[in-house]
């Protein structure tokens, strides 16, 4: 099964956490092919640190962190919450 990487910008706000872990479930949920694959598995990440406003929510709502990633290299990758990559 392959293993998508859902992630946002580097430097992370809430709304980029979110968004990856969002998009993460609803591809879980939906259960349909997307483009490329039709046999994957969702993991969202964040590209930097939680600031303190993200664990606030995070723990309200008792959500998991995303893994924190270093290199997207040679990696299947779904940008969110994002003007440009880098």
């Amino acid at each position: 099964m392959k293993s998508i990487i859902i992630t946002g910008h580097k430097n992370p706000d809430t709304d980029s956490i979110v968004s990856a872990l969002v998009f993460s479930e609803f591809l879980k949920r939906v259960k349909k092919p997307i483009i490329g694959f039709s046999n994957f598995k969702t993991k969202p990440a964040r590209a930097g640190e939680l600031n303190r406003e993200t664990k606030f929510v995070l723990g309200y709502f008792k959500q998991k962190k995303p893994v924190l990633i270093k290199s997207l290299k040679n990696k299947d990758v779904i940008l969110v919450d994002h003007a440009e990559y880098g």
